[in-house]
């Protein structure tokens, strides 16, 4: 009996030897088999990962007052394409933008995505156009001008019309002039517009300022006779014929007086652009228009 007894333990401590090192294996692949499935998940994923690419069109910038497409960042893209972020062309400034790719494998049914990152400037290149009603404007000297009466408009391609001021800043323009409209010359006003995003532009004039043509009543002119007689004879050389014509013709019927006028002025009635030729020769040439002398010596020239 006890013999039997014995051989009946062995029995059962070999079963469940044998049973022991049959479960282990059994366990021991169950856990391999995990680890090598979530191997294979991680690099199908990892593949999913490398396979979402992006290329940008390089659009960086974005004109001020335009309707931006964001799409219009991304050339060619793999994945599901999301983008998180907004446009807004009508403030200028920096607009960041994030571009996100998606997608899914089949062999797991697992997910992946990838963010990109840009920026899109909304900048404006577009000055205020000005329209003037003439290049050159004529008034009388001493007479009232308003500057900015030649202005027809100042319109600016996306905020409208800017606003005439005295002073420079955004959204105005204004007028300089470079002259005195008391005096007669030829001077330069220049308008300047300065949109709201502070985009300069500018447009000239020639206001031509002649003189207010006016007798100044009674002259003495008794020597002026012979001073012009000689000038006329020795300086430019005119024979005694030709210098009595040209005194006949001209210089006689106002008296000798230079500064006669009523359309015209001086010795020789000089009008329009000759007038201001002569205006201009005198103060060149440190002279007096309203003098013999000045007149005189624009003769020669």
């Amino acid at each position: 009996m006890k013999h039997r007894l014995k051989m009946t333990t062995k029995k059962f401590l070999a079963f469940g030897l044998a049973a022991c090192m049959v479960g282990g294996t059994a366990l021991s692949y169950v856990l391999a088999r995990r680890d090598y499935m979530n191997k294979q998940m991680l690099l199908s994923q990892a593949r999913l990962y490398d396979s979402l690419r992006l290329n940008m069109s390089g659009i960086t910038t974005a004109e001020y007052g335009s309707t931006f497409d964001v799409h219009t960042l991304v050339a060619e893209h793999t994945g599901d394409l999301k983008i998180d972020g907004q446009i807004d062309a009508s403030a200028i400034g920096s607009y960041p933008v994030k571009l996100i790719l998606s997608g899914k494998e089949s062999k797991f049914g697992l997910t992946n995505s990838k963010t990109f990152t840009a920026s899109v400037n909304v900048v404006d290149t577009k000055p205020a156009e000005i329209t003037l009603a003439a290049s050159k404007v004529d008034i009388k000297a001493g007479s009232s001008y308003d500057l900015f009466s030649n202005i027809t408009s100042v319109i600016d391609p996306i905020d409208g019309s800017l606003t005439a001021s005295t002073e420079n800043g955004k959204g105005n323009y204004t007028v300089a002039f470079d002259g005195d409209i008391s005096k007669a010359g030829t001077y330069t006003a220049t308008v300047t517009a300065t949109d709201k995003n502070g985009n300069v532009s500018t447009a000239s004039y020639t206001i031509n300022v002649t003189r207010a043509y006016a007798s100044t009543g009674p002259v003495d002119t008794s020597g002026n006779y012979q001073t012009i007689y000689s000038y006329l004879t020795g300086t430019l050389g005119l024979s005694k014929g030709s210098c009595l014509w040209c005194i006949g013709e001209h210089v006689a019927r106002i008296k000798f007086n230079p500064t006669a006028g009523s359309s015209y002025y001086g010795l020789c009635q000089w009008g329009g652009g000759r007038y201001t030729n002569l205006v201009n020769y005198c103060a060149n040439n440190g002279l007096d228009y309203t003098t013999l002398e000045g007149q005189l010596a624009f003769l020669n020239t």
